[in-house]
């Protein structure tokens, strides 16, 4: 038997930031198989999957294996880094100029 440190792989995943108004609404709607539904005396609204799985305002989408896995946004600060800086992303990639 051998003895061996290891580390879990590193994930890269998107996640998307709904704030509640329309035009992100209809980004999803375009992303994914939801619709949106308006949240009363707001001029907010929030976005419904096929699954029932619902995002309010201010959540965060992580599409996880095909599914959606929304967070809160101290769930998600907690669960994630945000990489801005392109060194620390898991994988090199070229601009393009």
């Amino acid at each position: 038997m051998t003895f061996m440190m290891v580390e879990p792989k590193s994930v890269k995943l998107t996640a998307y930031h709904f704030d509640g108004n329309k035009e992100s609404a209809q980004d999803a709607l375009n992303k994914w198989p939801c619709y949106l539904i308006d949240i009363t005396d707001s001029d907010l609204c929030k976005i419904v999957f096929e699954n029932g799985t619902e995002v309010m305002p201010g959540n965060y989408i992580v599409i996880e294996n095909g599914e959606p896995v929304i967070y809160s946004q101290s769930e998600f600060i907690s669960n994630y880094k945000v990489v801005y800086d392109i060194r620390e992303r898991l994988h090199t990639y070229m601009l393009l100029d």
